[in-house]
């Protein structure tokens, strides 16, 4: 019985567990064509500027997209490359905790890039370049009103850049203004339907908010939208988890799996959903991979799952 109320106490300090918050950061972003059609295979290398080595070379998907999980927090020189398209690349800061979404870049291809002019891509990512960097130090630095100016000028400027709605409306939230936050989260999928961070967020506004049903109706127009995101099916298991509904938690979150979610948490939510659903043996196959992964991790994740695996080994003793 003591063994049962020790796994039940480790277990409640799970459940309002971020599924992206970790000691290193996480860049994403996606690659097109100038037409707006998603590159495969851009190679993508980020080079710290911080005066020490540290790199990461990753590629895009079949959708454009690109995910590098255990990134060093501080400024990257990231290059895009691709045989047949002219190369770019942006400086851009790479945040602690949630995932740092990377603005959009479009290649031309080369044959296109020798008679055009005009602003490219890295141009467009570098005119907002500072007015991030400013505003994400003034956020860390707790002057909310005042990131959120920035970021409201640059919308007025860029009002097709899902990110800055996207910036806007965390700082809305961290202000306590669900209303106003959801708004601007809603702006960012009108300028780019396809911006999963929104959707997410928005689930996540409503599970802070307690309205568990708006959260998962949220997390499921993901899934509908896009039903081969692991991202939309990760979102409703973690919501489904953390509403009491362990079973149909499991099964979502191994289909996020299936579908490569490059997130380590997942591995976490996996563990703490399989134990919560008694199926003890997964529970610790999940929690000891999620331990052996090299990729950051959350540290508050890291001692649950340890303290779960030991006492659920121990249990079964």
């Amino acid at each position: 019985m003591k063994r049962a109320l020790v796994l039940g106490g480790l277990l409640a300090g799970v459940l309002l567990s971020a599924p992206a918050s970790a000691q290193t950061g996480i860049a994403r972003g996606k690659v097109t064509d100038t037409q707006g059609q998603p590159l495969v295979d851009v190679k993508i290398h980020l080079e710290f500027l911080g005066g020490v080595t540290k790199t990461h070379d990753t590629k895009t998907n079949k959708k454009g997209e690109y995910t590098q999980v255990g990134v060093y927090p501080g400024m990257y020189k990231i290059t895009y490359g691709k045989d047949g398209f002219q190369g770019t690349f942006l400086e851009w800061k790479i945040n602690l905790g949630e995932p740092t979404t990377l603005p959009d870049v479009k290649l031309q291809s080369a044959s296109a890039a020798g008679g055009a002019g005009g602003a490219g891509a890295a141009d467009v990512a570098g005119a907002l370049q500072k007015a991030f960097g400013q505003a994400v130090e003034l956020t860390n630095a707790g002057k909310l009103d005042e990131a959120a100016a920035i970021y409201t000028a640059e919308i007025a400027k860029n009002p097709s850049v899902p990110q800055i709605h996207h910036n806007l409306g965390l700082i809305h939230q961290k202000k306590g203004d669900a209303a106003a936050a959801e708004a601007a989260f809603r702006a960012a999928i009108v300028a780019r339907e396809d911006y999963i961070e929104a959707y997410v967020a928005l689930s996540n506004l409503f599970l802070i908010g307690n309205d568990t049903a708006k959260a998962l109706e949220e997390a499921q127009v993901i899934v509908t939208k896009f039903p081969e995101s692991s991202r939309g099916h990760y979102q409703v298991g973690y919501v489904m988890f953390n509403t009491g509904r362990a079973a149909e938690a499991v099964d979502t979150l191994k289909k996020a799996e299936s579908l490569g979610e490059g997130d380590p948490e997942l591995f976490f939510q996996l563990g703490s959903a399989t134990f919560q659903a008694n199926k003890m043996d997964e529970a610790i196959a999940y929690f000891d991979k999620y331990l052996a992964l090299p990729d950051a991790k959350n540290p508050g994740n890291v001692a649950a799952a340890q303290g779960l695996s030991a006492a659920i080994k121990a249990m079964k003793k």
